[in-house]
């Protein structure tokens, strides 16, 4: 059955099925990954569409971290064609926007990240698309584990301020304090860490974020703080008092 699913061979994965009466929802044993998992995981589309129209469980969760197949569409990062494609089958076909892992905790471990976080974590690309699927399924934008995790905090740390736009726009929660491992501070404070050169796409993001939290009474432009000025005066030496004004 793995090899059907390898060779993305539709036509043996039904007779498979069928004749064989193999578990379509068989756990592997070390990690209890799935055939429906393993299909994300390797962007095997075919065989992924096949197993969900087969009736592939999409709650079943692995051995390790607690995922469940959400996840692993949750956190493909591939082109622009593929790159949600796998995460809208699987909510088509019932999959819980608002999953979450319960693999044991432990060092190292820290487990309790819901779809929505592991979307907002993308590296190389803006998951803004996984993101805008996920909220509109009734992902809980709000949500905070027990680490104090949140769709928001995560985009700010990964920079996808276009993602902390759509996210306050939707009602993303910006008063609270956000915790860090060095102490817990407000947004506008944070995003001062922010800082890129003017004529980049990341600054315009940015700013689009400050001028939502502007028109909600709440004050970007403060005393700047000695590592702004150093950082600025590095990106900036003949102007980074103009600079410290616009960013």
């Amino acid at each position: 059955m793995a090899k059907a699913v390898a060779d993305e061979n539709p036509t043996e994965i039904k007779r498979i099925v069928a004749e064989e009466k193999v578990d379509i929802d068989f756990q592997e044993q070390k990690f209890g990954i799935t055939l429906l998992m393993l299909s994300i995981k390797n962007h095997q589309l075919m065989s992924c569409k096949t197993l969900l129209e087969l009736g592939a469980n999409v709650h079943k969760y692995n051995f390790s971290s607690g995922r469940s197949a959400i996840m692993e569409a949750a956190e493909i990062e591939s082109s622009k064609d593929t790159n949600s494609i796998f995460l809208r089958l699987l909510l088509e076909h019932g999959a819980n926007p608002n999953d979450e892992e319960v693999g044991a905790r432990g060092q190292g471990n820290r487990t309790r990240k819901t779809p929505l976080v592991v979307a907002c974590s993308d590296l190389n690309q803006s998951p803004l698309e996984k993101v805008k699927l996920l909220v509109e399924a009734g992902a809980d934008i709000n949500h905070k584990n027990e680490y104090d995790e949140t769709p928001l905090k995560t985009a700010l740390s990964f920079d996808h301020y276009d993602v902390m736009l759509y996210l306050l726009q939707k009602g993303a929660e910006y008063k609270d304090p956000i915790r860090t491992p060095f102490g817990s501070y407000n947004l506008c404070y944070l995003l001062r860490f922010h800082m890129f050169p003017l004529d980049t796409k990341e600054y315009k993001q940015k700013m689009e974020v400050v001028e939502f939290l502007r028109q909600k009474g709440i004050d970007y432009q403060k005393k700047y703080l000695k590592i702004w000025v150093k950082e600025a005066k590095e990106l900036y030496p003949d102007s980074w008092k103009e600079y410290l004004e616009k960013y």
